[in-house]
């Protein structure tokens, strides 16, 4: 087991060669939801956003994702302040020619919103590559549709990366260890896939050896732009504290996950 308590703020292990994690004493996952029932995504659920859609891997299960991580003593706390907090650990290796990555997501925008809904990660052991997506409209066919910007951020433990509102976004495990990150998000959206399984993954793909390919199946695609992930103390974004610690100080730090039309400003900050 891997002890990565002091990254998350709570007591937290990872079980490397399962994929698993554990919680400690006065933890759980959601409403009586059982450590041993995570959400997974199977090397058959990715075929469809896959470079190589033959590609193999040593495991079958390539992610897991645990939703609603709470306190006990928190009750009910997060529904009431709209917010859901997550944990996704993602295997390390190859797909065929591309590292292991996550599905890809749009978000929904919010009732009387401008913006679409953000997201928060925060990286608590190994590295990941996130790939950002901008699409002047997600819902239009992918074969018509235009990204007009594409951002990759590298994030070590410690970084929070905001995923801005509108971008939809790929995480990449790039390291050869497994990748464990947390995130804060509006409880109200559900992600949007479509787009990724129409156009079979991002704007680019990431290769394992370092390399990026670009997806003939988005035809207007610009070139790949670099970013870190930076602090805004605005946004919650504090250098050495985990982001359950932020929000359980003051959740009113994260309260541009539901109403972002009101942070506009702050977003640009966060990527750098």
């Amino acid at each position: 087991m891997v002890d990565l308590s002091e990254q998350a703020g709570f007591p937290l292990w990872l079980d490397p060669p399962t994929l698993h994690i554990r919680l400690g004493e006065g933890f759980v996952f959601g409403k009586g939801l059982p450590d041993e029932q995570p959400d997974t995504r199977t090397l058959e659920g990715m075929r469809p956003v896959l470079l190589d859609h033959d590609a193999e891997a040593p495991d079958p299960v390539l992610y897991t994702m645990y939703r609603d991580v709470r306190r006990v003593e928190d009750g009910d706390r997060w529904e009431r302040l709209g917010l859901r907090f997550d944990i996704t650990v993602v295997r390390p290796g190859a797909l065929g020619a591309e590292w292991v990555k996550t599905f890809g997501h749009y978000h929904p925008t919010p009732l009387d919103s401008h913006l679409p809904f953000p997201e928060v990660y925060g990286v608590l052991h190994g590295r990941a590559r996130y790939l950002l997506q901008h699409a002047v409209d997600p819902q239009v066919p992918a074969d018509r549709q235009p990204i007009d910007d594409v951002v990759w951020v590298d994030a070590e433990p410690g970084d929070k990366v905001v995923m801005l509102p509108g971008y939809g976004h790929v995480t990449i495990n790039p390291g050869d260890e497994p990748l464990v990150m947390v995130d804060w998000v509006d409880r109200t959206f559900r992600s949007l896939y479509q787009p990724y399984l129409d156009a079979r993954g991002g704007a680019y793909y990431a290769l394992s050896g370092g390399e990026w390919e670009r997806n003939p199946r988005q035809p207007q695609v610009p070139g790949l732009r670099p970013a870190r992930p930076l602090p805004v103390p605005e946004l919650g974004l504090l250098p050495g504290l985990p982001l359950y610690t932020a929000a359980d100080e003051d959740p009113n730090r994260f309260l541009w996950l539901s109403i972002p039309d009101n942070y506009r400003e702050r977003f640009p900050e966060a990527l750098g």
